[in-house]
């Protein structure tokens, strides 16, 4: 039973490092399409592609 307790909470553990990297990638990711975003809107409005 004691056995059991342990596991689940390692494994919960481990699933909580998995979403800190997701998160941090997530943050990344969120920073290059905002990037990308300014640079559509400003070319858009110079009409360059």
């Amino acid at each position: 039973m004691i056995e059991d307790e342990s596991k689940k909470i390692r494994k919960e553990e481990k699933d909580l490092e998995i979403s800190k990297a997701d998160l941090e990638r997530l943050e990344i990711l969120q920073r290059s399409n905002e990037k990308i975003g300014r640079q559509l809107s400003i070319n858009s409005e110079t009409g360059n592609l």
